[in-house]
Parts: structure tokens; sequence; C-alpha cells
């Protein structure tokens, strides 16, 4: 608030500044004396100071000296070397500080002179004791020479000190008229300063009557803005030009752990500390930033901030500078909000989108695979069907074809059943049948059950259990299921000629039922992953059986725990085979089911035609189909056993599935594309993958054509003859 000053005002202000600058004129004349005696005193003491250190090293010398001479070890001579060295830095220092007085100089003089005598005494006691011994050191002691130079020392320090307390005096006595001086200024001075002051102050009372109401106006709209600050639901802090705290509302307070008494006058800097969530990295106040540039700073994204203690909130933040009418930056204010609800709800958000998105990518591998493992069984049971209905099929095609539509009905319902059972479990409708059985019992059928399986692969089993009965509460039924599913999984990705064991031990409160195999065992991150639904550890276009659903061992693990129990899977590494482990309460175990082979087909001839699927039956069947026409047919079960063949006898077609062991169809297609008698052959990919990519895959990698399984005889027939026939065209043209 502007004051109106009349002229008179304004003359009793200069006068005043006038005497101001007086008493500060004498008090700083009077505060140079000062130090001028301060310096005095120091002066002084520091001349008798080191004239008691001189005397102290000229002793401690001598007793060093007498050390040595009484006991003749070297060691007592430490303190008089030592002292020898110093005594010259403390004359050459006396003389320092006595180089302004003239009459000190000289009796500085004749300190060192005295103090050499003395030293010589003291050095010659030394060689004679050398030379000589103690005796004639003794001798030369009774002379009195050392007192006499010791004593001759002492008083030429004491004139020292006497001549350093007469300048000293002279000082004193200086400064005292000094003060006497400067302390009647100060009077003088004083009682000017205290008239005008009461001139001055009558002057101002009309002013402050005025100033006073401005200020009470003034207090009241801070007042108001206080509340209204205090009242809104954000944060707010206000700073000055410098970027130093002076106010924060009760929102701000809560959110950064300060109080206002604390955090006013301290640097933004240190009140909101402010982070990148993602990066940890410090992040620039947006006030500094509103000072700096003199703009708004709009809301930032990802920020935490930071309190006291340590706890962290999700904060939106803006600033914005504080102006007066001409534009002058007067401070800046700092508005911002706790965003942790809604941070957290975005997160819930961003994770159940996460959830949908992996939901829906295993719903969309499930049902490719869901296809490709329905079509596995179908394609030998259409080919088996089409071979009965033909005039020429013979008693034995006919019971084997029987045989193989049965083999593959069966891995169709088993398909079908774990898809049921997971549903009933998933929705809560299966139920349980609970009663008191004989694990042994149990394990012993679930072998009888897998045991054809077993055979068919010439895989050695052993059956391992203790004597006696070991009881449990169960559904009998779904621990068999349980059991059998485990077994048929460890001989699924066992070898041929493989070993399986399948054991059954106690412990102190379970029945434990543990399957080993050394088959292609399992990596570190797939041990859990085998349990989820649908999963697939393996390649699904290069493996040793038909992957499956991926439903077995999570049905497993869910019948698992409705009987309170475990299951669990342990292997060393891939090609170091696996371990499951069963653990109830006397109760269960766990596995998944798999397809059937058989032994392929023999051949006739026609168009000499290769047909590989790593499921024989399909193979075997397709086969049987195509040698009854007249053609010569040739089988394999893996890419390189297909590679051998192709090789060897060049067929005229190849029918050959996607999905094989050891090398998948592709790679088999670019393999036989890179030789030169590879042109001649036509390879038509017959595989349960029939997507538009598996499509273009498979043309890209060489096929000629490619047709999904179940495919009929007449379609490939069709499909073999437009390829020759088009072949035919080409050489014409």
């Amino acid at each position: 608030m502007k004051w109106n000053l009349d002229k008179g005002l304004f003359g009793g202000l200069a006068l005043l500044a006038i005497l101001l600058l007086g008493n500060a004129t004498i008090g700083f004349l009077n505060l140079q004396q000062l130090r001028s005696d301060v310096a005095s005193e120091t002066h002084t003491q520091r001349v008798t100071t080191t004239v008691a250190m001189l005397l102290s090293l000229a002793s401690d010398a001598e007793a060093g000296q007498r050390g040595f001479l009484i006991s003749g070890e070297e060691t007592y001579l430490q303190p008089y070397i030592a002292g020898q060295r110093a005594l010259a830095a403390v004359v050459d220092t006396l003389r320092v500080l006595t180089i302004d007085a003239p009459e000190q100089r000289a009796r500085i003089i004749e300190l060192q002179r005295v103090l050499a005598r003395r030293l010589q005494f003291l050095e010659n006691g030394i060689v004679t004791y050398r030379m000589l011994g103690f005796d004639a050191v003794r001798r030369q002691i009774l002379t009195n020479g050392g007192k006499v130079t010791m004593d001759t020392l002492r008083t030429q320090t004491a004139f020292i000190l006497a001549g350093e307390r007469e300048v000293l005096a002279v000082r004193r006595a200086r400064a005292t008229r000094s003060y006497q001086i400067a302390l009647l200024a100060d009077v003088v001075m004083f009682l000017l300063d205290v008239f005008l002051l009461v001139v001055f102050v009558r002057q101002l009372q009309s002013n402050l009557r005025s100033r006073d109401q401005g200020a009470a106006a003034l207090a009241e709209q801070r007042e108001l803005l206080r509340v209204t600050l205090q009242s809104i639901g954000d944060a707010v802090i206000t700073t000055d030009t410098a970027g130093r705290v002076t106010f924060l509302n009760g929102v701000a307070e809560s959110l950064t752990g300060w109080k206002q008494e604390h955090a006013f006058g301290q640097l933004i800097e240190r009140v909101f500390v402010i982070v990148n969530e993602s990066t940890r990295h410090t992040v620039e106040s947006p006030i500094v930033r509103a000072l700096r540039d003199r703009t708004i700073v709009g809301l930032a994204n990802h920020t935490l901030l930071i309190r006291p203690d340590g706890t962290e909130t999700h904060i939106d933040d803006s600033a914005a500078p504080i102006c007066r009418d001409d534009g002058t930056v007067i401070g800046a204010v700092l508005v911002f909000r706790d965003i942790g609800a809604r941070r957290a709800h975005e997160e819930q958000l961003r994770q159940h989108a996460v959830t949908l998105s992996e939901t829906d990518r295993r719903k969309t591998e499930f049902l490719a695979m869901l296809s490709h493992e329905l079509r596995n069984p179908l394609a030998p049971i259409v080919n088996t069907v089409q071979l009965l209905q033909m005039r020429e099929a013979t008693s034995d095609s006919i019971r084997s074809g029987a045989q193989v539509i049965g083999r593959q009905a069966a891995i169709l319902t088993r398909l079908i059943d774990d898809l049921l059972d997971m549903s009933r479990i998933t929705t809560g409708r299966i139920e349980l049948r609970l009663q008191s059985v004989d694990f042994i019992a149990l394990a012993r059928q679930a072998v009888e059950v897998t045991g054809p399986q077993l055979v068919r692969r010439s895989q050695v089993f052993r059956l391992e259990v203790p004597d006696g009965l070991l009881l449990v509460r169960a559904d009998s039924v779904r621990l068999i299921q349980c059991i059998g599913n485990l077994l048929q999984n460890a001989s699924k990705y066992t070898a041929i000629g493989g070993s399986i064991t399948l054991r059954v031990s106690r412990s102190l409160s379970h029945a434990v039922l543990t399957i080993t195999d050394n088959g292609i065992g399992l990596a570190a991150k797939d041990l859990s992953r085998v349990f989820e639904l649908f999963a697939q550890v393996d390649h699904p276009l290069d493996r040793d059986a038909s992957g499956g659903l991926g439903i077995g061992l999570a049905l497993v693990r869910r019948l698992m725990l409705l009987h309170d129990g475990t299951v669990e899977a342990q292997s060393d590494g891939l090609g170091c085979g696996s371990t499951f482990s069963l653990r109830l309460p006397f109760m269960v175990g766990l596995a998944r089911a798999l397809p059937i082979v058989v032994p392929p087909a023999e051949s006739i001839r026609l168009h000499s035609i290769l047909v590989v699927d790593d499921n024989q039956d399909s193979a075997f069947s397709l086969a049987i189909l195509l040698q009854t026409l007249g053609h010569e047919l040739m089988t394999a079960t893996d890419g390189l056993e297909a590679l051998a063949i192709i090789e060897q006898h060049r067929p005229d077609v190849v029918l050959l599935d996607i999905g094989l062991p050891k090398l998948n169809g592709y790679e088999v297609a670019t393999r036989i594309r890179s030789q030169l008698w590879g042109a001649d052959i036509r390879l038509i990919a017959l595989t349960g993958w029939g997507q538009a990519e598996d499509r273009e895959r498979s043309r890209a990698a060489g096929f000629d054509d490619h047709l999904v399984k179940p495919a009929t005889v007449q379609n490939i027939i069709a499909v073999i003859e437009k390829l020759f026939q088009n072949a035919d065209v080409a050489i014409e043209t």
C-alpha cells in the first residue's frame, strides 16, 4: 500500500538517515579500533605462548640428553633431536612476531645466541659421553655450565615478555581514550535520534491509521482466500519467485506429508518430490517450469508423489505463474490431486484386457487344435469306410478296417470325454463318489487299461508297489482315470523301446504315486504350464505323438484338487525324462490321453505314391485304399524316413502330413524342392491344419496342393490327376 508523504515527513526521514549514517560511521571506526585492540592482545598472547614453547622445548631437549647420559639408550635422544629442530622454527616465529618492535628485535638476537650456547653445551655432553663415558660427563656437569646457560636463557625470555607487556600497555591506553570519545559521540547521536524519532512518530500516526485500515481489509481478503483454498478438494501449494513454499492447503499437507509450518520457506523440490512411475527418475517440478517459462504447465501423466516416509501416491498436477496486473511474476501456484483409485481401476481394466486377450488367444489355439485332433482320427475312419464300400475289399482288409475304425473311434470318444469332464469340473457339475478304496489296486487297474499302448510301443514298464493295502477315500473311476492319463502321457512322450516306471509309496500322511519315464522331458519353464488348460509345451509341427487338446493334465489336476490332493511335474530338462507325482491324504494321481499307432501296410503298383503320416492308422488305411485302386504304395511315419524313401525310390506322388516328428512337412518339402530330381515329384499336403495361413505356408514351402483331413480317396485321386494333366499341358506347350 502506498503512503502519501508530505515534505516535512520526507525531510525528517532524510535527517534521520543522516544521523543514522553518522552513527554507523562512528560505530565502524570503533569497530576498527576494537579490532586493533584485539589484534594487540592476540599478538602479545602469541609472543607469550611462543616464548613458553621455546622454554618447554629447551627443557625437553635437556631431559632427553639427561635420559641418554643416565641410561645410555639412544632412544632417549629423540626429545633432544626433536627439540633442536623445533627451536630454530620457534626463534624464527618470534623474529616475525616482533618485526615491528626494534627493541624486541635486539632481544631476539641475543636470545638466539644464548639458545645456541645452551644447545652446544648439551651437544658437548653427548659427545663427551660417547667418547669418554659417564664420569667425564659428570665432571662436565659439575662445572655448573648447564645451569648458567639455562638461567641466561630464562632471563633473556623474561626481557622479551616484559618488552611485549610494555607495548601492550601503551596500546591499551590508546584504546581507552578512543572508547571514551566514541561513547560520548554515541550518547550525543542517541539523543538526537530520540528527538527526531519523536517528531517522526507524530508525523506517521495519521498515515499508520490509514495503513491499518487497509491492512485489515487486506487481511480479510487473505483469510477469505485461505478458507477458499482449504475448502477445495484439490491440493494447492503456492511459492514465491524463488520456488520457496508460502502456503499449503489441508489436502496438500495430507498428500505431501508436510505441515504448513514445516514446509514454509522450503524449496518446492524438497516438499513436492515427484518421479516417473516407469523409470523412477526424478521429474522436474511443474512450478519450476512455470516460473522459468512464465507459462501454464499442463497435467502430467504417470507421476508418483513421494512422501518423506517413502509412501507413494499417483497424482495429476499442473502449475501456473502468479502475476501482477503489469505482468510481473510474484510467485506460482501448483494444483494436484490423488488419482491412485483411478489408476488402480485403470490397471484392473488393463489386466482384465490382458486376461481377455490371453483367453481369446487360448480359445483360438484350442479351436485350431481341436479341429486338428478331431480330423486325425476321422481321416483313417473315412478311408476305411471307403475301403469297406469297395467290391474289391477282402475279408482281411475288412477285418483290419474294422480294427482301425474301432481304435480311432476310441480316440474320438476319449477326446470328447475329456472335454465333457473339464466342462463339468469348470461349471461345478461333476460329483465324486467317494469311498474307501485300495490305492494299489486302482494303480494296477490303470496299468491294465494302458498296457496295450505300452506293448504297441515296445516300452519297458516296471510296477513297484508295497505289500498290503493302502486305503484312501476316493472316487475309484476318477482315480483310475487320473493314473491312466499319466501313464498314457508318459508313453506318448517316451520313444519306442523306452522305459516307464510306476511306483506307489507311503509318506507320513499321504499316499504317493510317481510315474517316471526316460522320454523327451520338460523345460523348466513348462513344469507348471503343463497343468494349464489347453497347454501345449511342444511345437505342434515337430512332435513324437499327436499334441492332444492340452486337457488331460489339466483334468487330472482339477480332479486331484477335488480329492484334496496334489500333482506336480519334475524334469532335469529336455531329453532328460520326466516324473509326475500324485499325493493324497491317502489319495490320487495325474496324466493325459494319447492316440494309438499301428504298423504300416503293404503296397501294389499304379502311380508310385508315398504316404507320410505320423498317425500310422491314417497312413495304413489310406495306403490300402490307394493300393486297392492299383497304385504302388509306400508309407513313412516321420520326416527323415520320408526323405530316405524319396531319395531311394523317387515316387511320382508324395501325400505329406505337416505335423511330423524329427522333420516337419514344410522342411521335408523344402529339401525335396532343393534337389534336381525334386521338380518331378508331385507334393500334396494332407494335414489337419487348414487355415489360410497354413495353405499359404505350404505353397511357399513347395507343395503343389493342400488337402485337409479327412480327405476322400476320390478327392485325392482327382488332385493327383489334375496335377499330372497340368504337367502334360505344360510339356505340350
